[in-house]
């Protein structure tokens, strides 16, 4: 009776924050609109570079494997002209709740798929290289769920690049020493308050770990801090020095699985309609 009762719970609470999400992101100009400015435009380009070495590593299996990146309506880390040349021809799986946020799919490699990865992933055991999620995992109910569906999915050595905002922020902390809540815990914000699964540095770490990966790099965007004003100062350098205090955490791990383990291919579905990609540049 309490398995079934806690069972219903989650999936209310699971609901109710997709239902909010879908409110706010549905058709994705809000995240075009993120990704126009240059804070997240700098933890764009370090996952790109993160992906982009992960693929070329020499431990990396499936080296003609597709690469998912999960809810990639309305902008996407697996874009730009540097990180689609190193791609070349392997396939490029967009994958997003939101079917006018994907829009139509493209040839060329491309596909999209409509699909709430909440509910887990469509994709046979160990037939993917390498998974993004950017910005996605702190809207989450049950993200041990998901985590542990993309290492099912990975091969061995696959990858996993994820971008979330610090709980931990140099401000945050000083302000909660102080007694005032981190900013991502504030109910009334626009949008931080659909934050479920806020993360540190330590605590992302972690649940990597005990889902079966290992880090093998963090790196943030800035180093904020707020003004009243609405203005804020930002340093790279600082983030690159202390990413853990810094305001996104980039994160780059590697899928660990038993040795002998194999791979099996992408699964082969429907052919899709061709769609327009908008092709993101790389931030030097």
């Amino acid at each position: 009776m309490t398995i079934n009762r806690d069972a219903r719970i989650s999936a209310s609470a699971e609901r109710d924050g997709r239902t909010a999400n879908m409110f706010l992101y549905e058709g994705g100009g809000e995240v075009r609109g993120y990704f126009a400015k240059r804070y997240h435009a700098v933890r764009v380009m370090i996952a790109r570079r993160q992906l982009g070495s992960a693929l070329m590593s020499s431990a990396t299996a499936a080296p003609h494997g597709p690469v998912v990146e999960l809810g990639a309506g309305g902008g996407r880390i697996v874009a730009g002209n540097r990180l689609m040349k190193l791609l070349g021809s392997r396939p490029v799986i967009y994958v997003d709740i939101d079917p006018s946020a994907l829009g139509s799919a493209e040839s060329g490699g491309r596909i999209r798929v409509c699909s709430d990865v909440a509910e887990g992933l469509p994709f046979r055991d160990a037939s993917i290289a390498a998974v993004v999620m950017g910005e996605l995992i702190e809207h989450i109910y049950d993200t041990r769920r998901l985590l542990e569906d993309c290492h099912r999915v990975l091969v061995p050595n696959g990858a996993l690049i994820i971008t979330t905002p610090n709980l931990a922020a140099l401000q945050d902390r000083i302000c909660f020493v102080a007694g005032r809540s981190p900013r991502h815990v504030n109910p009334l914000h626009r949008y931080l308050w659909l934050h479920i699964r806020p993360f540190t540095s330590h605590s992302l770490r972690s649940v990597l770990c005990k889902t079966g990966f290992d880090v093998i790099e963090l790196k943030s965007n800035f180093v904020v801090w707020r003004r009243k004003s609405g203005h804020r100062l930002q340093s790279r350098s600082m983030a690159r020095l202390l990413p853990g205090v810094g305001s996104i955490l980039v994160v780059s791990a590697r899928c660990v699985k038993p040795a002998g383990t194999g791979t099996n291919p992408m699964p082969h579905g429907p052919s899709t309609p061709e769609f327009s990609h908008e092709d993101n540049e790389e931030i030097t």
